[in-house]
């Protein structure tokens, strides 16, 4: 089985009231926007994910207010991502030893390196 990455879409408007570039306002919309894919079996849209499904290119479009963004390419590789480094954190740890009462817990947390420098 193969795992893609996920990425978050996002929506930003231009606000402009006399054509003059200087005085356009951006405002991100992505909170009251709708997202769509040309292709679910090769990228799904569950609302603002976008989950790699196949290998493939797909167009993604944003709609917000009844306008329709440009359609922005997507492409979802078979290459496969390799992991070059695990790093865990736990901002509870003291020491190398976890004190407490039966039962305790402390959040951890794992950042994963992959050989195109990407930092999961």
């Amino acid at each position: 089985s193969s795992f893609y990455q996920h990425s978050v879409a996002q929506l930003t408007a231009v606000l402009t009231d006399d054509g003059v570039e200087e005085t356009d306002e951006e405002i991100s919309v992505t909170s009251a926007s709708a997202f769509a894919s040309t292709n679910a079996t090769v990228l799904s849209v569950d609302g603002t994910e976008l989950e790699g499904n196949a290998a493939g290119v797909v167009n993604v479009t944003g709609l917000w207010a009844s306008v329709t963004s440009r359609a922005y390419e997507v492409s979802v590789t078979d290459t496969p991502a390799v992991i070059t480094g695990v790093t865990l954190s736990d901002s509870g740890l003291q020491r190398d030893t976890l004190y407490g009462a039966p039962g305790t817990q402390s959040a951890a947390r794992v950042r994963l390196t992959f050989d195109d420098t990407t930092i999961f």
